[in-house]
This record gives structure tokens, C-alpha cells and sequence, in this order.
């Protein structure tokens, strides 16, 4: 049986997005829906992991915004598979507006947390999970992190 989580951070930083096929977008919407349905406990759970193992981003919210933040970025992830997946302008659109609003995150930023999402979701949907869903979940957090800016894009970009 293969390991089940993700690459390790590092190797992740110049893959390049890959749009899902039909049978892993049909398997991430129907998986999403079991996290989804309880999106708040969800949500208090992933960030509280995250700020955990990451405590140096704690600095960035206040208590009332810690808890709203983690809920909205619960939401964000189902607006982008419940309509981003079906339509590519729609999940760029939406990323385009994340980015503009998170102009101080970093693409590695990102992968950090989705890095712990991904665990988190991997557990959670454990019976679920098929190499059609991990294969999904995996181009979903790529796909996302690619709109991010990485600290080395404009040199990389310089030296071409």
C-alpha cells in the first residue's frame, strides 16, 4: 500500500498545476460533501493543527478573526470544487480575488497549510480514500498554490 500523503514540501515548489480528469473531480465533490457537512468543526480542527505545528502565524490574526478566517477558508475550498471544478474560469476567478486579498502569503505559505488540510481530510476521509480521491486531493492543492506568488518566481523568470 502506498503512503497516502502528500509529497514532501519541497519537492512540491516547481511542479506545475494539472488539471483533474472526470472521475477525480466526481470523486473530490462527493468526498467533499462529508467534510462540507460539518464545515465548522472541520475547520476549528485543520487551523488548530495548523497553528500548532506553525505557531509563527499566529501573529497574523486576532482571536475573532482566527476563528471567522478558519471558516472562510473551509468555504473557499468548497466554492472552488463545488463550482471551480466544473468551470476553469470560475475557480480562477475566485483564486485571482484570494490572492489579491493574501498579498503577503507566499506560495510556500500556502502549501503549508494545505499540506496540513490534506493530512487532516486524508484522515478524516479515510474509508473513502482511493488512489482516484488522493490523486484529486493532491492536484487540488497544487492547482491552488500555483496562483501564489513564490519568492523565487522573478528570478527563476529573469534567468529564462
Amino acid at each position: 500500500v502506498k503512503n497516502m500523503h502528500l509529497e514532501p514540501l519541497a519537492s512540491k515548489l516547481f511542479r506545475k498545476p494539472m488539471r483533474m480528469n472526470a472521475a477525480q473531480k466526481t470523486s473530490l465533490i462527493s468526498a467533499w460533501m462529508l467534510i462540507k457537512s460539518n464545515l465548522q468543526s472541520h475547520a476549528r480542527n485543520i487551523f488548530a493543527h495548523f497553528f500548532e505545528q506553525h505557531p509563527e502565524y499566529l501573529r497574523l490574526f486576532d482571536n475573532e478573526a482566527l476563528h471567522t478566517h478558519s471558516e472562510s477558508v473551509l468555504q473557499l475550498f468548497t466554492d472552488l470544487i463545488d463550482d471551480g471544478l466544473q468551470n476553469a474560469e470560475v475557480f480562477d476567478c475566485i483564486m485571482e480575488e484570494i490572492v489579491k486579498r493574501h498579498e503577503h502569503i507566499t506560495r510556500k505559505d500556502v502549501m503549508k497549510l494545505n499540506e496540513i488540510i490534506s493530512e487532516y481530510v486524508q484522515k478524516v476521509l479515510k474509508r473513502h480514500m482511493t488512489r482516484t480521491l488522493r490523486e484529486a486531493v493532491e492536484k487540488f492543492f497544487i492547482m491552488i498554490e500555483s496562483k501564489f506568488q513564490d519568492p523565487f518566481d522573478d528570478v527563476r523568470n529573469e534567468e529564462i
